[in-house]
């Protein structure tokens, strides 16, 4: 990753016809939203008509520093593949933070999800 490298996720609702935006800063960084917008309006039907909802008016999780936006990015993904919350944690940050990027490399490693639920079992061999 380059010094000046930013993550956001775009969910494309297909159902709705909608396009989400999560954004760890909030930036609301219009240029990439229209750029996607603009991709999903080449392969769209004509007469569809579709939005783009940017989460930062939910409350959702925002990082605290310059460095995350990569981590609560997959963890933002995690949680709405997963269909749970992207509301603000309810812990610590710092310990959060913690426990998610250690999920996020445990996952990678054992090439499945891994959570705070199952870390200690997948880890044991149960």
């Amino acid at each position: 990753m380059h010094k000046n490298d930013y993550w956001f996720l775009i969910v494309a609702d297909k159902a709705k016809k909608e396009i989400l935006i999560y954004d760890s800063l909030a930036h609301a960084n219009k240029y990439h939203f229209e750029v996607t917008l603009k991709l999903i309006n080449k392969r769209k039907k004509r007469n569809e008509q579709w939005t783009v909802n940017t989460q930062q008016h939910l409350d959702i999780q925002q990082q605290k520093d310059g460095v995350n936006c990569g981590y609560i990015t997959c963890w933002y993904a995690h949680q709405i593949a997963t269909d749970q919350s992207v509301t603000c944690w309810p812990k610590e940050y710092h310990k959060e933070l913690k426990e998610m990027r250690e999920n996020i490399m445990c996952s990678l490693i054992q090439k499945c999800i891994v959570t705070e639920m199952n870390k200690n079992k997948i880890w044991d061999g149960n």
